[in-house]
This record gives structure tokens, sequence and C-alpha cells, in this order.
């Protein structure tokens, strides 16, 4: 027997004992009602997920043993799904809370949010200017059904949250339901840059909450995954080493 068959013998006896690396898919999710440019529905391809939260995952495990499969779900069931580990492994998109941080690991921040109030033109045709909390505590305030208020200087229970979706929330404010609305003032424009009809109506006016800084947001990851502490870990070393070289600025580029 010559050496190469040796050398393919050799070959073979590798492939059959030693261990297998195989990638894992980690089941990502973020809200159905999109939230840009964190994540939507892709225009082009129907039923994909787009978004800045998407690519910088997807970048953050690229060369690694980990894969994304990522879905839109209603966000309460996300979380859900994320805490249980039941089905998913991580949620995207999420301001810290003190309850999310004692049920999940969080990751580094890899975007900043600004908060903002909405209003519609027709009741405040001279504008709505607020200067500070105190002022926006008077107004009544409605927020997606589901949102984290904390941010805009909110406690659960002292807004209307009664709209699953941001249709019904800005016709809560068209019909005076509320004075304003309380969202992120990217997102409200990435549903703009997204062409979305009802966002786009020139009588929805937005402005920053001035006295309110910018909100970082976070990757959640799962704690009943067996490899919670790998996962975390790669993605913050990934997520530094991404802010440090410009990649993640020149990813959120491509969503604004």
């Amino acid at each position: 027997m010559n050496h190469r068959w040796f050398n393919v013998l050799g070959i073979l006896v590798l492939l059959i004992f030693s261990p297998l690396v195989r990638s894992e898919v980690l089941q990502t999710c973020g809200g159905n009602n999109e939230w840009p440019p964190s994540s939507y529905f892709s225009k082009q391809v129907k039923g994909r997920v787009d978004g800045y939260s998407v690519d910088v995952l997807r970048a953050a495990l690229a060369g690694s043993n980990f894969q994304v499969n990522v879905v839109l779900l209603p966000w309460a069931r996300c979380l859900a799904q994320v805490k249980t580990g039941n089905g998913m492994t991580i949620a995207m998109g999420a301001a810290f809370s003190d309850k999310r941080a004692e049920i999940y690991d969080l990751s580094r921040p890899y975007l900043k949010l600004t908060p903002a109030y909405h209003f519609w033109h027709s009741h405040f045709p001279l504008g709505l200017q607020i200067n500070n909390g105190a002022q926006f505590a008077n107004q009544t305030v409605c927020i997606l059904h589901g949102a984290n208020p904390g941010p805009f200087g909110l406690v659960t229970g002292g807004t209307d949250n009664g709209a699953t979706n941001y249709e019904a929330l800005i016709g809560k404010i068209a019909r005076y339901r509320c004075d304003v609305l309380a969202e992120y003032m990217e997102v409200i424009h990435g549903f703009k840059r997204l062409g979305h009809p009802y966002v786009s109506l020139p009588q929805l006016r937005s402005m920053p909450m001035t006295w309110q800084p910018r909100i970082p947001i976070h990757f959640l990851v799962s704690r009943n995954h067996p490899s919670t502490k790998t996962i975390t870990a790669l993605l913050n070393r990934r997520l530094a080493e991404m802010e440090q070289s410009g990649k993640l600025e020149s990813l959120l580029k491509q969503h604004m």
C-alpha cells in the first residue's frame, strides 16, 4: 500500500473518530409590529426579517459555532419564550429595566435611541412645546402595548397602553384619545422611511424629549439555554470590536 492510501486512510479515521463541530441555530425574535431601524419585514423578500439588529447579530456571530434564525412575534410572546428558553434564545432591540436584568442576560448596548413625543397638529396648531418631565406628566400619554415605559419617564399603569399596533396607536392621538404618544424618534423616522402611510401623515408631528437621555438598546439572552454565558460573552466581545472599528455605525447607516 503506497503513501497516498495511508493518507486517505488517516483522513477517514479522523472523520470517523473526531468529534464533529456543528453550528447551532439560535432562534431569535423581535416584535411583529416591526420596529425600524432595529427589525422589520423585508420589502423585497416575503417573510424575511431585515433590520439593523439582524445585521449586527449576524455579524457578531459570524465565524462562530452559532447561526441565527430571526422571526417577528408578538413582543410579549417573544419575551416570554426567551425567558423560558422554549423556542427562543435571543430577543432583539430591548431597553434596560430592572425586571429584565433579573430575568435575562443583557448584551452590551449596540444602539442608542432618542425618546420623543408625537402629537396631532390639528389638536395643537401652535405646536406643543414640552420642556421637562413635570410638563410631560400633565399630558395624557399613549404608548404601544408591551412597550417599556421607563425610558420615557413613565411608569407602568400611568399611560394608555391599549393599542396593539402602530396604526391604532396613531389613531388614538388623531381622535384625541391622548395628547401625545411616546416612541423613539428613530422608530417613527424608520416607519416613514419604509413608507408606512399612517406614520407619514403630515398631521403627525414629533419632538425629542430633550430632558431625557438617549437610551441604550441591548440583546436579551435566555438564561435557560445551556450556552448562555458563552453566547453573552461572545456577543459582548464582538460588539465591542464592532463599535471600536466603526462597523456598528456603518451598519446603522444602511437602515436610517
